[in-house]
């Protein structure tokens, strides 16, 4: 990038819908995810929130905040709440009997930890396209490339787990 090059969004893949598009679906991961990338939003608006490491305003790593990331912290939360001896074991058992939802303000599609794996998205074909959806805060570095993967229309498939 730095020598002038670009980013093409004439790319094509498949995987599990996680990024942002996802959050302009009307459905239950849809507004999960919106409801994360509103709080990411408002979040980023005030300087006084820090990131976990406390060592920046969270201002500034806004716009690289990661749903998949925060549904793993969650996860491992309520595992945590709900056992009465905190031993790994003891969190591993619990985290192994646990689905999540929106419902626990999980973003994107729900989470089903009784299985291999625990993702219960669809595999898709995703396309790339380097336009914000103005969905959360901008890099500050104007120059810095994003793309935004978004899924092609009717190509839901079965999902890992079913």
């Amino acid at each position: 990038m730095a020598e002038g090059g670009t980013v093409s969004a004439n790319l094509t893949t498949v995987g599990y819908n996680m990024s942002d598009s996802l959050a302009l679906q009307s459905d239950d991961p849809g507004r999960g995810l919106a409801a994360f990338l509103e709080a990411v939003r408002v979040m980023g608006q005030d300087s006084s929130y820090m990131t976990l490491q406390d060592d920046q305003a969270f201002k500034s790593a806004a716009p690289y905040a990661d749903a998949r990331s925060h549904n793993a912290v969650l996860a491992f939360a309520y595992a945590i709440d709900k056992v009465h001896e905190r031993k790994p074991e003891a969190v591993t058992r619990v985290l192994e009997s646990m689905r999540l939802d929106a419902a626990q303000a999980i973003a994107g599609d729900a989470l089903d930890f009784t299985h291999e794996n625990p993702t219960t998205a669809p595999v898709q074909t995703l396309h790339a396209t380097e336009q914000s959806l103005g969905l959360r805060p901008e890099p500050s570095n104007d120059q810095e490339p994003r793309i935004v993967w978004f899924a092609e229309r009717g190509t839901r498939t079965e999902t890992y787990n079913e």
